[in-house]
């Protein structure tokens, strides 16, 4: 074969499809020889039974040459690739031939004895079931066929042959079949060698190719390698100073790849002193054979300004130099980032240095405990000495903790289970030498759990101050507790007393009938009402300092306020020859406000009553606008005008300070314990609102404040009974009805139950808590009056059982007690009761109470 000769099969062009020639194995040709071998040794016993059958010379010749000749070209079709072709020129040709000469030279049995056997197994071998299937009947009908046409007698009769004939074709078919298998034989087995050496050929080309292909893919995945990591490579031929780069060196250099520097041309690229350390390496790469890397400045084609890393690897060939080869590799970006890093870490120390906690980086993965970075106050903390820092790891860092530890053994155990943890963690370490520290480990990276940084604070100083702050802070509370005792203990035992004198002063009056006895009466009157109003003062005072005064929030009516007013001072104004007068104008603002009525009141009245007191003629004014200034609720200005004494402007700043007044000198012509306007500004604040005067001496004084209130919800108000008829209403309606007063204070118990006779009630005493709670199982009451303070059981507690456990479940129970501040009151609420009087009891206010609960209960049925 020529070299350059096609090989295999023709190239089959893109979009087209051939389907190659089916290929012989081993086992079929093997059959295929064997097939062979029995047709011509069958030919050869046909030609020996034809002296037998005497048929014509002719046939004896044709027959069996006509089957080699079929034999012949089923080979030649099969090493062409025809199989079908092959075999179907096989079978039916030698099925003619074998069947027509049988039939004129001897019968059917040499038919069945030669040929059709090795035909049907042989169609059967090579196409199938069904093709031998249809070569048996077609050998069945042909025997039938023939053996009537040798019976009927139809075949004409044929010479006999002579011997020496017979002899003569016997050996000239023996020669053609010898001649023809050899041919075959030898024609197969040259095929045979031709394909094989066809497919050496094509093999080694197809690996020369895969080889070629792999190694551009190698070259191709260097240069991207090289391109990708900036790592070129170099050889330099010692004996022709030779130099060799690859494309990522000529790309290094800002190169086009094509022309090769020269050895001189590629070191002039290095400063002269980085050139001066490179050849000092190259000489001694060839002088002793060891390779170098250097990290170098490289200036490059463009000007651009880089570091390299230049590595060499000597190549010996008979012990000598011959070659040096390495690589190059631009690293200007990491040298840039170890730089920042360097600073960074820099910056990481300065920093750690500034900071008074004590902090080190560890690294767990680190056989010998290396320490990341620690900062001096880490080691002044742990008491390290400075000569031992340099070497300090992790079993330094253990033995310092563990002789601070106050118990070592459980503090290095703590240490593991916070290595355990694997996330951020916060405590507190006490030191056996007083100090608290606090310690904070972090993972370096998540789930961490041995590389961590820890951080340690002296906190002893803030722990002390913390502990002292606490025990201040339980000391006020004591302190405060103590003080609301006393301010209750006071209001109770200053109010109980003032309870029964009012009570009396009252109930002398309802009797009294000389006009002498009625204004002495009056005036004592006044005398216990100044009083009970100092004694309201100081300790609301005392309850706004101890910060224990909260406001009420509930439903009222302005107007209902005003009339309060009125009625507390306008008898005072007339007596003086004042003019009391209200200017109200506060359009858009409903008819109910929410908040503390009480406390709008107290305000009020003592402005009130500081300019009727500082005033001897002209009119008061008291003047109520809407204050727009109010992002929500309603907000109101009120200011109360006199055209009194005035101030000047150097006692204005004390007005509202507690216990001063403008004047506090010994002559000073006006009393009053100067709290008023000090407990105003405090009510005032609370209210959300600013209080202040203008005012002049010799002009007259406004005092004016400013205060928020809620928006009522859109109910109709309860309309107010006048005091002056609540006692005739409950005469006229709820007369006969019962009430359990319960009261351990004698006078009080008796003021209580002159008044309720008087309003036409059926009253029932009880001095204690458990004598009610006795007559409360026994009998049912329409209303109980309850004290809070009592022997035996108070009232508090007596409520509780009433409601758990009588006959008075649902009757209404109000507090009548000295206890007057709001915490009483909510304390009373709470306990079951369902309102509160504190003492001295107003008689009008009595009335309106019990009115207002009488009805309540009436309406439940």
């Amino acid at each position: 074969m020529n070299a350059g000769e096609h090989i295999g099969p023709e190239p089959v062009p893109p979009g087209e499809s051939r389907t190659a020639p089916p290929r012989l194995d081993e086992s079929t040709l093997f059959f295929l020889n064997i097939a062979t071998i029995a047709l011509v040794a069958g030919s050869i016993a046909l030609i020996g039974i034809i002296p037998v059958l005497a048929p014509e010379q002719t046939l004896r010749v044709l027959t069996p040459g006509a089957i080699i000749l079929v034999v012949g070209g089923a080979r030649y079709l099969l090493f062409r690739g025809r199989t079908k072709a092959a075999v179907a020129v096989l079978a039916l040709g030698t099925w003619l031939v074998a069947t027509t000469g049988a039939a004129f030279m001897g019968g059917v049995r040499s038919t069945i004895i030669v040929a059709y056997p090795l035909i049907i197994i042989f169609t059967g071998w090579m196409m199938g079931a069904r093709a031998a299937v249809v070569m048996t009947a077609l050998s069945i009908a042909a025997f039938f066929g023939f053996a009537l046409a040798e019976w009927t007698a139809i075949a004409p009769p044929w010479p006999p042959t002579p011997l020496a004939m017979y002899w003569l074709i016997q050996a000239v078919v023996l020669s053609l079949s010898a001649a023809t298998i050899v041919y075959l034989r030898r024609s197969h087995h040259r095929q045979v060698e031709e394909v094989r050496a066809l497919t050496a050929e094509l093999t080694r080309q197809r690996a020369e190719a895969a080889a070629a292909e792999t190694l551009r893919r190698n070259q191709d995945l260097l240069d991207r390698t090289g391109r990708l990591a900036h790592v070129g490579g170099w050889e330099v031929d010692v004996a022709t100073r030779a130099l060799n780069w690859t494309t990522e060196t000529f790309r290094i250099h800002d190169l086009l790849p094509g022309s090769m520097p020269s050895v001189d041309q590629a070191l002039a690229y290095y400063p002269p002193e980085s050139r001066r350390v490179l050849e000092a390496a190259v000489e001694k790469a060839l002088a002793e054979g060891t390779g170098y890397d250097l990290e170098l400045p490289l200036e490059t084609a463009s000007g651009r300004h880089i570091w390299v890393r230049a590595l060499c690897e000597p190549q010996f060939e008979a012990g000598k130099v011959v070659r040096l080869s390495g690589a190059l590799q631009d690293i200007s970006a990491q040298r840039a980032a170890a730089q920042a890093l360097k600073e960074s870490l820099n910056n990481l120390q300065r920093t750690l240095e500034a900071t008074d906690e004590g902090i080190f980086g560890y690294d767990g993965h680190d056989p010998g405990g290396k320490l990341l970075f620690a900062n001096d106050r880490f080691f002044e903390i742990w008491n390290i000495p400075p000569e031992a820092r340099a070497s300090t790891g992790r079993d330094e860092i253990i033995a310092a903790a563990r002789k601070l530890f106050v118990d070592p053994d459980a503090g290095v155990k703590r240490i593991g289970e916070i290595l355990a943890m694997g996330v951020v963690h916060e405590d507190k370490v006490l030191l056996n030498d007083g100090r608290v520290l606090f310690r904070r480990s972090i993972p370096l990276l998540a789930g961490s759990q041995v590389s961590r940084v820890w951080s340690f604070r002296d906190i002893t100083t803030e722990e002390r101050a913390k502990a002292e702050l606490i025990a201040s802070r339980d000391e006020a509370r004591r302190a405060n507790a103590a003080k609301s005792e006393f301010l209750s203990r006071m209001s109770h035992e200053l109010r109980t007393p003032m309870h029964a004198i009012m009570g009396m002063l009252g109930l002398a009056r309802r009797r009294m009938q000389d006009p002498l006895g009625l204004s002495q009466l009056d005036k004592s009157k006044a005398a216990a009402d100044h009083l009970l109003s100092v004694i309201n003062d100081i300790l609301d005072i005392s309850k706004i300092e101890a910060g224990y005064l909260e406001l009420e929030q509930i439903d009222f009516r302005l107007d209902d306020v005003l009339r309060n007013l009125l009625n507390l001072v306008g008898n005072r104004a007339a007596e003086k020859g004042l003019k009391l007068m209200i200017d109200q104008d506060v359009q858009g603002v409903g008819p109910l406000l929410r908040g503390d009525p009480l406390r709008l009141g107290q305000i009020l009245l003592n402005l009130v009553g500081n300019a009727i007191k500082f005033s001897d003629q002209g009119d008061i004014v008291v003047r109520i606008r809407r204050d727009e200034a109010a992002a929500n609720g309603v907000r109101l200005r009120f200011e109360i005008e006199d055209q009194g004494i005035g101030i000047d402007a150097e006692k204005q700043e004390r007005l509202f300070r507690a216990f001063e007044q403008a004047d506090g000198s010994m002559t000073r012509k006006y009393g009053g314990t100067g709290l008023g306007l000090a407990i105003s500004k405090r009510l005032v604040r609370k209210m959300g609102g600013e209080i202040g005067v203008d005012s002049k001496p010799g002009q007259g004084s406004r005092f004016w404040f400013v205060a928020c209130f809620g928006a009522a919800a859109p109910a109709e108000a309860e309309s107010t009974t006048p005091w002056e008829t609540a006692e005739q209403r409950i005469g006229r309606e709820f007369a006969g009805a019962s009430v359990l007063l319960v009261d351990d204070e004698p006078m009080g118990r008796e003021v209580t139950q002159e008044l309720l006779l008087g309003a036409g009630l059926v009253v029932m005493l009880a001095d204690d808590g458990a004598e009610a709670l006795r007559l409360a199982r026994a009998h049912r009451y329409d209303l109980i009056l309850m004290d809070m303070r009592m022997p035996n059981l108070n009232g508090v507690d007596a409520t509780r059982s009433i409601r758990s456990s009588s006959l008075n479940g649902t009757t209404p129970i109000i507090a009548m007690t000295a206890n007057a501040f709001e915490e009483d009151r909510q304390i009373c609420l709470a306990a079951g009761m369902n309102d509160h009087i504190g003492k001295p009891v107003d008689a009008e206010l009595l009335f309106l109470r019990l009115l207002h609960w009488l009805t309540q209960q009436r309406s439940k049925g």
